[in-house]
C-alpha cells in the first residue's frame, strides 16, 4: 500500500508534508468519526509535539514497550 501524504499548513501556506500509513491514517478516521470535536490533522499534530518533546532514550522505551504488550501473548491465571 502506499502512504498518503498530509500537507499541514500553517497561514495558508504549506508548512510541511509528512507521509502517513495507511493503516493508521484509517484507525485516525475512525477515532475523528466517533468523536467529531477531533481532526486527523490534530491528533496527527498532538503525537508529533509528543514525539518532539520526548528525549531520545523516552522515545526508544515507548517503542519496545509497546511492540512488548503487542507481541507477548496475554499470561493466563
Amino acid at each position: 500500500m502506499d502512504t498518503i501524504k498530509l500537507i499541514k499548513y500553517l497561514a495558508f501556506k504549506p508548512k510541511t508534508a509528512i507521509d502517513v500509513d495507511p493503516g493508521i491514517y484509517e484507525a485516525l478516521k475512525q477515532i475523528t468519526a466517533r468523536n467529531p470535536r477531533l481532526s486527523v490533522n490534530l491528533l496527527i499534530d498532538v503525537a508529533l509535539d509528543y514525539i518532539s518533546n520526548l528525549k531520545e532514550e523516552d522515545l526508544l522505551k515507548l517503542i519496545t514497550e509497546y511492540y512488548g504488550r503487542k507481541h507477548t501473548p496475554p499470561t493466563s491465571l
